[in-house]
């Protein structure tokens, strides 16, 4: 079956069933005909969100859209570390109740350290340096690492079960 592709409405329309669409008056103006190959590609850039055009001698130039800002992405990661990070601190909180109840002071100290280092995980160094999204991870993982690295063994499995 033929079909027509319309760059000003992004569809496709059969060939066979322009008269429906003329009586309608639903017919774009601007609907040429296109191959399976071009349907496919076309149909392929549109979900993938690229910007289409038709240029000199019916030629389509599909560009992909441009990739988020870093920032952006970001934003968004730090935001889920975030929660991860206070699910951490309830987990060592409750530990560090119970520490204090069995009067263990070397944990309760522990764990708060490591608590004043959570708080300022989306803003360490590392963090800050990163340039690109595989670079933020990394630092966050190297960080929770380094701030697990000081604490007990049972206060480390607050960082085990929320970081799976």
């Amino acid at each position: 079956m033929q079909k027509l592709f319309s760059l000003t409405q992004m569809g496709f329309y059969p060939a066979d069933m322009r008269a429906e669409y003329v009586a309608a008056g639903s017919w774009p103006d601007d609907a040429v005909e296109v191959s399976q190959e071009v349907e496919a590609a076309l149909r392929k850039a549109i979900e993938s969100g690229c910007s289409i055009n038709q240029g000199k001698g019916g030629v389509w130039k599909m560009t992909p859209p441009a990739a988020a800002p870093f920032a952006a992405l970001a934003a968004t990661y730090l935001d889920t570390v975030r929660k991860t990070r206070d699910a951490i601190l309830n987990r060592l909180a409750g530990i560090g109740f119970a520490a204090m109840s069995d009067g263990d002071s070397a944990t309760v100290a522990a764990i708060a350290a490591a608590r004043l280092r959570l708080l300022d995980i989306t803003a360490c160094a590392g963090v800050l340096a990163a340039g690109d999204l595989d670079a933020l991870r990394l630092a966050i993982a190297d960080e929770y690492a380094q701030i697990a690295a000081t604490l007990p063994e049972e206060a480390q499995r607050a960082f085990a079960e929320n970081l799976q």
